[in-house]
């Protein structure tokens, strides 16, 4: 697990040096799709860095799309000022509004997770009506793994003819 936190205090980094100009996914109605052209690509994978205001009322829906079950995904959400309470919601949009994961952030104002998704994931960032207060902004990295394939075994093997004439097995 210490491999993850290394990372986040990296992608935190980034998103705090980075993370100053416009955000990765255009603000509008609805939900913002995560454009890979935007992504800050390296030989380590992609990586988004969004940054918002929480809005207890109308939480804000970002859609990761084109991911595959071997590509782990690793999301790291701060608050700023410091608020507990801030929640990241992970679904899949065709699974209607039922939350695959909740996480919410603590007294620190941070929050991570990681997984592994099939094709579109939503994140919905929002805050307790009446408990988070006005003007809290949140930045957030989503770092995206290259896909991982395994290295198996071929399930043929290639057998000699004078193998089979001395008793071997085919």
């Amino acid at each position: 697990m210490r491999r993850w936190s290394v990372f986040t205090a990296g992608c935190l980094f980034a998103a705090t040096v980075l993370g100053q100009g416009q955000p990765v996914a255009a603000p509008g109605e609805g939900v913002f799709n995560l454009d890979p052209a935007k992504a800050i690509d390296f030989k380590g994978g992609k990586l988004y860095l969004v940054q918002g205001e929480v809005k207890a009322d109308k939480p804000e829906t970002l859609e990761l799309g084109g991911l595959s079950v071997m590509q782990p995904v690793a999301v790291h959400l701060v608050t700023r000022p410091a608020t507990p309470g801030v929640a990241l919601t992970l679904f899949k949009p065709l699974g209607g509004d039922r939350a695959r994961r909740v996480v919410t952030t603590q007294a620190s104002g941070q929050v991570g997770s990681a997984f592994r998704a099939q094709g579109e994931t939503q994140l919905r960032i929002g805050g307790k009506p009446g408990a988070t207060p006005a003007g809290v902004r949140y930045q957030m990295s989503i770092w995206v793994a290259p896909e991982a394939v395994p290295e198996l075994a071929p399930p043929f093997r290639a057998v000699s003819a004078e193998s089979l004439q001395k008793g071997g097995k085919p």
